[in-house]
């Protein structure tokens, strides 16, 4: 099934259409075999810019399988898809996603900030080939990713080309674009201090003029 989900985005970026919400829930393996890909609401032309409300980008999609920069707002290129791929192959091969935090800003950030933890961590039983296959697909600099998703089709089906490379995460990011997000979410706090502030205030006006 992995294949035939590369083989078909594979298709869909040599037509510059980029997917951007792969998951489990968007893939259907027929009883014939075939592998169905579903949900292009969010799809963008590769090139295409995000439309954004008042200049600002939202981060669509679902933050276990989005790749660190689109968790940032960006737009993404091909190497998105490539990581939520990955992702998806992480939990096949292991039971659960490389993340897995109860709260949400807790799994953005970590996302953002991190490496994945190495698949061997959590299922030393897999060929070492296959796990260096899906550790480049979920590297979170793009760069270090897989550069297209043929490349990424034709190491899973010749992993004894592939060969495996042992996995050295890069050290945790605390500055530059992760600084954003801690910004943005002390914003937030603002803002939501400022309503109940402004709650409580009116509360207090409304039961004076009574």
């Amino acid at each position: 099934m992995p294949i035939q989900v590369c083989s078909a985005l594979a298709y869909a970026h040599e037509h510059r259409v980029i997917h951007r919400d792969i998951k489990p829930e968007n893939m259907m393996l027929l009883e014939n075999g075939e592998v169905k890909i579903f949900d292009f609401g969010i799809a963008l032309l590769e090139g295409e810019r995000n439309r954004a409300w008042r200049g600002f980008s939202s981060p669509i999609g679902t933050p276990d399988y989005m790749a660190p920069e689109r968790l940032l707002g960006e737009s993404g290129d091909v190497r998105s898809d490539i990581y939520a791929v990955g992702v998806v192959l992480y939990e096949l091969l292991c039971g659960r996603p490389p993340f897995e935090e109860d709260d949400g800003f807790a799994l953005i950030t970590t996302h953002i900030s991190h490496d994945p933890p190495g698949i061997l961590e959590r299922n030393p039983t897999l060929p070492p080939a296959l796990a260096t296959v899906v550790m480049r697909a979920i590297r979170r600099d793009p760069d270090k990713r897989y550069a297209s998703m043929r490349d990424l089709h034709y190491d899973l089906c010749h992993l004894e080309e592939a060969g495996p490379v042992d996995y050295h995460p890069d050290p945790p990011r605390l500055g530059g674009r992760y600084r954003q997000v801690i910004r943005l979410a002390f914003i937030i706090l603002v803002v939501l201090l400022g309503i109940i502030a402004f709650g409580i205030i009116a509360q207090a006006i409304h039961g004076f003029a009574r």
